[in-house]
């Protein structure tokens, strides 16, 4: 079930800040994440009991909730 868009409607997301391995953030600082999010309107959310795995979605741009998590690895920055 779903849909395959056409390359100039597919979703990306990418972060923006902090970059890939950034080194410019020091421990216990704040910073905001920014992203750059490419045809996905952001805020949305589909009650997955009702209606998320009912059908897929065929209106462009896709609508879509955006979560980040940051997570500390036990072993240091995967490179």
């Amino acid at each position: 079930m779903g849909r395959i868009a056409a390359k100039d409607k597919q979703p990306s997301a990418k972060f923006v800040f902090p970059g890939n391995l950034d080194t410019s953030l020091t421990e216990n600082q704040t910073f905001t994440l920014k992203m750059a999010i490419k045809n996905v309107v952001t805020g949305s959310f589909a009650n997955p009991n009702v209606k998320y795995y009912s059908a897929p979605q065929v209106r462009y741009p896709f609508k879509s909730l955006a979560r980040f998590l940051v997570q500390e690895f036990a072993d240091g920055p995967f490179v």
